[in-house]
This record gives structure tokens, sequence and C-alpha cells, in this order.
């Protein structure tokens, strides 16, 4: 008898720690094109797991890849809803004339710009919320920044970015300030900013992972 309920516990042992190493393949070979090697594995699988961002059809996620507005919004309006569940609600609809209704992300661009004042809107974007142009780094910075400082109290916080040599062509050299001295993001080793750099899907998740989880 004990060396039947000795078996029959071996068993459960060897096919938790089967099941176990399933779990933890399954995760960490989620997309086929992301090594676990690579610099931001563990912050794509978290936001993933969060329910935040995605991969794509055929199971890749295109780490390297530029992110659109679009792409942006819908990521950002998602962890705007879970952080700020009291939400700010502005409308500034009128920055998505050009962009049809039917648009994928149509509603999520429309959240996001929700938790923001109309300035803010009209500084980032201007008239056109363009939703297939590429996003850069300082308008990413910028959207994080109108968003927080909502909710957020912000005094004391050096806002000038003077660290980086390429301040000074920025357009959002504050939100910059901000977002680097809350840890949200950071510049380069070569003590550059690049503002207006096209920002990629792991670098996104990067930063949005910081923000969704203070």
């Amino acid at each position: 008898m004990i060396k039947k309920i000795s078996l029959f516990v071996l068993i459960l042992v060897v096919t938790a720690g089967l099941s176990f190493t399933f779990l933890i393949t399954s995760w960490a070979g989620q997309f086929s094109d992301l090594a676990d090697s690579h610099w931001a594995f563990g912050e794509i699988n978290r936001l993933q797991q969060l329910g935040y961002i995605n991969g794509y059809p055929d199971g890749t996620f295109k780490p390297e890849s530029n992110i659109t507005r679009a792409e942006f919004a819908a990521i950002m309006s998602r962890i705007a809803a879970d952080i700020y569940p009291e939400g700010k609600i502005y409308d500034n609809s009128r920055v998505l004339v050009n962009m049809n209704k039917g648009h994928w992300a149509y509603v999520e661009a429309n959240d996001m710009l929700s938790h923001m004042t109309g300035q803010d809107v009209q500084e980032i974007f201007g008239t056109d919320f363009s939703p297939e142009k590429k996003i850069t780094r300082e308008e990413v910075v910028a959207i994080i920044y109108a968003i927080i400082k909502q909710h957020n109290d912000f005094s004391g916080v050096d806002y000038s970015g003077s660290r980086f040599s390429d301040i000074s062509s920025a357009r959002f050299p504050e939100s910059i300030g901000v977002c680097v001295q809350q840890g949200i993001i950071n510049g380069y080793p070569d003590g550059t900013f690049k503002p207006a750099r096209n920002i990629t899907r792991a670098e996104i998740t990067a930063i949005l992972i910081r923000v969704a989880e203070g």
C-alpha cells in the first residue's frame, strides 16, 4: 500500500513538473521572432500578459518595427483606462476628422485623447491625428505626460531635460524632462535623446510597462 501511494505521489510530482516546464516554455516561446536574450524580452511578455499589447497573426512580435500613432493609441488607451478608471473625459474627436470611424483604432484613439486637454492635443497633433504616421520618441512622452499630469503632482520636478545635448531640437522638452525624472524613458549613452526618432515596438513596451506598473 505504501509503495502504491509513493508511486502515486511520484507520478503527481513528475506530472506537475512537466506541466510547469510546459507553461514556462510556452510563455518563453510565445513569439517566434523574440529570443529570450532580447533586451526587452521580459517587458514584452509582461505587457502581453497584462493584455495591453499583442503580437501578429503569424505568431511574431516584430520588436524592431516602428509603431504607428494608431498602434500606440490602442495600447495607451487600455493602460489609461486601467490606471485612471475615473477617467478625464475631454472631447477631442475633432482631431480625428480625417480618420474613418471604421478604422480599427478609431475608438482607442478617441479614448486616449479623452484623457488629454484640448491644448495638449493641439500641441501634439495639430488638427490631424494621422493614425498611420510613425510615432516619435518625444510624441510618446508628450502623450504620456499629457495624461499623467491630469492626475499626478509634479511640483519640484526638473522639466529642463538639459542634460541631453540635442534637447534644443525637441518640441516637448518639458515632457522629456518629466518622463526621464520619473524613470519612464531614458536617453542614449552618447548623451542624446533623439526626440524625433521613430520608436520601436520593443522600446514602447519598455516605456509603457513602467507607466502601467508605476
